[in-house]
């Protein structure tokens, strides 16, 4: 169902903790606005993630082989990665070699040669999820300098 690879934690370098953040609504609104932070080390770069509302009617969807949308279960984004009010990527459930639940969010793709501004230049990774590809307190966001399977 969801993609193995041999990959795990122990090789890449940790680059920041992923915070859980909870904005009470404001008047007018219809209800509290739930998502996950990165601050990237030494530079003004937050990520947020916010969780896909529909990752499990999806699934179901795909597995019942209705492929218009989504041609695979992995195609199916767990969040979606913004930056500077822009969605950037998307966050890709994974199983590690230990069959460990990791996400991978791909870097941004070059568009008729030239690189958005606002896209990520390198592939990222959040280990330490729990069953259900949920980010914990204790998930971490990784990446590899080396270059790797998905780099």
């Amino acid at each position: 169902m969801v993609e193995i690879v041999k990959m795990e934690s122990s090789g890449l370098h940790k680059l920041a903790p992923v915070v859980h953040v909870i904005k009470r609504k404001d008047e007018g609104e219809d209800k509290d606005l739930d998502y996950h932070m990165v601050l990237l080390p030494g530079t003004q770069i937050v990520l947020i993630l916010f969780e896909n509302t529909h990752y499990h009617e999806d699934v179901d969807t795909v597995s019942n082989g209705d492929t218009t949308y989504y041609k695979t279960i992995t195609s199916i984004p767990k969040y979606g990665v913004h930056k500077n009010n822009k969605k950037v990527s998307s966050a890709l459930p994974r199983l590690d070699m230990h069959e460990q639940p990791f996400l991978f969010i791909p870097k941004g793709h070059k568009r008729m040669g030239k690189i958005n501004r606002n896209a990520l230049q390198r592939n990222y990774y959040i280990f330490s999820l729990d069953d259900e590809y949920h980010i914990t307190e204790k998930s971490s966001l990784f990446f590899n300098v080396k270059g790797g399977l998905y780099d």
